[in-house]
This record gives C-alpha cells, sequence and structure tokens, in this order.
C-alpha cells in the first residue's frame, strides 16, 4: 500500500500530455486533413493558380481516420491542363499529421 501513491503519481504526470490527442477522429481533424491534401496536390498541378477544390461538405469528399494521426483524403480538383483546358482530376492521398509543430505530410499520391 505505500507503492499506491507514487504509482498514481506516475499515472496521472505521465497522462497529463499525450501529442496524439490532436489528431482525433473529430471534424476538426479531418478538416485540417483535407485542406492540407488541397495544398499538397495544388503543388503538384502545371498551373496551381487555376486550382478549384471541392468544398469539405461535397459529397465526393471523403477523409478517413485512420488512426496515429493518420488520414486518407479522396477528393478532386479542377484545375487547367498545360494546354489551358480546365479538367477535373480526382485524388487520393495518405496525409499525417504532426501534433507537436501542426505540420502535414502526405504520401502515396493517387490521381485518376
Amino acid at each position: 500500500m505505500r507503492f499506491l501513491p507514487c504509482g498514481l503519481a506516475f499515472f496521472a504526470l505521465s497522462g497529463c500530455y499525450d501529442p496524439a490527442d490532436n489528431c482525433l477522429n473529430d471534424e476538426h481533424g479531418k478538416l485540417g486533413a483535407f485542406v492540407a491534401s488541397q495544398e499538397l496536390i495544388s503543388r503538384r498541378l502545371k498551373s496551381p493558380s487555376t486550382s478549384d477544390f471541392p468544398n469539405y461538405r461535397d459529397s465526393n469528399v471523403i477523409v478517413v481516420f485512420e488512426g496515429e494521426c493518420r488520414f486518407k483524403v479522396a477528393g478532386y480538383v479542377d484545375a487547367q491542363n498545360s494546354f489551358g483546358g480546365t479538367v477535373r482530376t480526382r485524388y487520393i492521398v495518405d496525409i499525417e499529421a504532426n501534433p507537436i509543430d501542426g505540420s502535414y505530410a502526405g504520401s502515396n499520391f493517387l490521381f485518376d
């Protein structure tokens, strides 16, 4: 019984801050991943200034929380190609959030 207070103190202190709590499966986390996907996809376009992404609530936008600050985002972008014509490109990208500095990284880019 003498060790119980120390054990409780250690448990209480070790659970004070968990960075993964900033990447929960909620609308805020999903919206952040969607916005990050727009930035990452724009960088890969021929003419990023012409990009037009749908609203987060669009029925063709899907954001899935995969756990441990990882999301999968499926959406589309309308943008001009190298010939000046506007085309719709569908994409899927894996997004990983860094809860410490608030940055996002993308991987496994798939384009249709």
